[in-house]
């Protein structure tokens, strides 16, 4: 749910030959995007089917502290550490896990949110990861730190990024490692 993803495995005897071989999006570079950089949205928004929107890049790390006041998908808190691709590319319910690609017809991100007029999708390499962990381990194994983070981008602390640690829990492993509240991570 944090990341909208699923893996779909297809049995390749049941497909007829006329249909093979399949044609198959290839992830990207999103770090390669600049503001302004044309990119189209495909889904199927409202259950219209194969639906592709035009926009642009309008925000390279796009984040919603706090979660937006408690933005959940699934039950799981979104928008609090993910910087998404901002885009004005439109997006409804049914964009949702639908690629968001460049000119050249690579996915850069996967659509996650409609916030307005703007949209904001997975950066290619998370979903990438996460594609990865879910044919492998058949789910996403995330670890637990502990900490409350808040995002940072990287406009602040001279031009770093990170992550501001807004508070930690007391026992966790976050603590036993001597974080505190105030601290910046800027690697892992």
């Amino acid at each position: 749910p944090q990341t909208d993803l699923c893996i779909i495995q297809l049995n390749m005897d049941q497909v007829p030959d006329s249909m093979k071989p399949l044609p198959v999006a290839k992830f990207g570079d999103f770090t390669t995007l600049e503001i302004g950089d044309t990119v189209l949205a495909m889904g199927s928004p409202a259950g219209v089917s194969q639906s592709v929107t035009l926009g642009v890049v309008a925000n390279l790390e796009m984040i919603m502290p706090g979660g937006g006041g408690g933005l959940r998908q699934d039950g799981e808190r979104v928008g609090d550490l993910v910087r998404w691709i901002g885009h004005d590319a439109v997006i409804y319910f049914g964009n949702s896990g639908g690629p968001l690609v460049n000119l050249n017809g690579e996915i850069i991100g996967v659509n996650e949110i409609g916030l307005g007029s703007l949209g904001g999708a997975i950066p290619a390499d998370i979903a990438a990861y996460v594609t990865d962990e879910l044919i492998k381990n058949k789910r996403v194994r995330r670890s637990w730190t502990g900490i409350v983070p808040q995002p940072l981008l990287r406009s602040q602390h001279g031009g770093v990024g990170g992550i501001l640690v807004g508070s930690v829990v007391e026992g966790s492993p976050g603590e036993k490692a001597g974080l505190q509240a105030g601290d910046i991570i800027t690697s892992f």
